[in-house]
């Protein structure tokens, strides 16, 4: 299995440097940027993008609720994480796109996702908010910033590890 950095960079890079309204319209900017092809489009819930990226499901999903809260896409095929091997080629490809990435964003933080499903970085750019996270793929999540604000403050009362997936009514 192959990873493309080059076209992974070129993705976060064009987010960075977009003139992100977050609005609806900014689904078929964005993939004209691209030069995705928009095979589905879903007024007020989003749409689906064809990537071009050389993976079993080059697909980007964008999401809408009153405006467009992100866009995600897997950058690799999954990984056979069962074994050491799945595992160590997920990582050495997780750090190779993390630090291309980084040379063209600037430094990322880097956290191990809660309850052990993965690990992430993340660039807090002025408008928009990129993502790389390693679970049993790599994928890119692109966040509209208020967004993402928003989900934090939500979430925060959860932070400390009084909620459990599945058990929502469950309080330490």
């Amino acid at each position: 299995m192959n990873v493309d950095a080059e076209q992974v960079v070129r993705i976060v890079v064009t987010a960075a440097e977009f003139d992100w309204t977050w609005s609806e319209q900014d689904i078929e900017r964005f993939a004209a940027a691209m030069g995705w092809d928009l095979m589905n489009q879903r007024p007020g819930s989003g749409a689906t993008m064809r990537t071009h990226l050389a993976i079993e499901s080059p697909y980007a999903h964008a999401y809408v609720n009153g405006d467009l809260k992100e866009i995600t896409l897997g950058v690799t095929d999954k990984f056979d994480t069962a074994d050491r091997a799945g595992k160590e080629t997920l990582a050495r490809y997780f750090q190779q796109l993390g630090q291309s990435a980084k040379a063209q964003l600037g430094d990322a933080r880097i956290e191990v996702l809660s309850q052990g499903f993965g690990l992430r970085y993340h660039w807090a750019k002025p408008m928009v908010f990129v993502e790389l996270v390693a679970n049993s793929n790599i994928s890119l999540t692109l966040t509209n910033p208020m967004y993402r604000a928003w989900m934090q403050s939500v979430t925060a009362e959860y932070d400390e590890g009084g909620w459990v997936w599945g058990q929502e009514s469950v309080r330490n």
